[in-house]
């Protein structure tokens, strides 16, 4: 037993929920992890790559603000 758990913490009484997840909840939490470990991956490459120095940086034409149109 670890030394933090004396004995008054033996005699309090605890209670236990034990529950079962249904298919649909399994489903859907693998569902909400693959984005997540997607993203995870794509950030480390970014990474890997900007250290390298081969990362390569494409900014949107519509999200440069003042930007000089060519006509």
């Amino acid at each position: 037993m670890h030394e933090k758990i004396g004995p008054h913490h033996l005699q309090r009484k605890a209670i236990l929920y034990v529950g079962q997840s249904s298919a649909h909840n399994v489903l859907h939490s693998l569902n909400e992890y693959g984005p997540d470990l997607l993203r995870r991956r794509s950030m480390s490459a970014h990474y890997e790559r900007a250290l390298r120095g081969k990362l390569i940086v494409a900014t949107p034409v519509s999200s440069v603000v003042g930007a000089a149109v060519a006509s």
